[in-house]
């Protein structure tokens, strides 16, 4: 998947149909790359949380954890989004 926009390629017959899968494809490529990104700056975080020597306070530690819960909660409601946008598409026939 790259995420690119439709050119209106599709034959006039089918573009309905198209359309409607290609929307719900798009939702679920667009959660898949915030959901990375979420990946990635919690990954972050707990590295600096974990690191010795960084110089952080205890609030400033507890500070990053409270953000790593709410990412985690996050990705966690993004997972679900994309479980329900696979489930909506194979009861379809669909295939991402």
């Amino acid at each position: 998947m790259q995420g690119t926009d439709y050119h209106h390629f599709c034959p006039t017959n089918l573009e309905r149909a198209f359309l409607a899968a290609y929307k719900e494809g798009k939702i679920y490529y667009l959660n898949n790359l915030q959901i990375n990104q979420l990946i990635e700056e919690k990954s972050q975080l707990e590295d600096q949380v974990t690191s010795e020597g960084t110089g952080l306070s205890k609030e400033a530690k507890l500070n990053m954890l409270r953000e790593i819960s709410v990412l985690e909660e996050e990705i966690e409601s993004l997972t679900e989004q994309n479980q329900f946008e696979l489930d909506k598409a194979n009861h379809k026939g669909w295939h991402y």
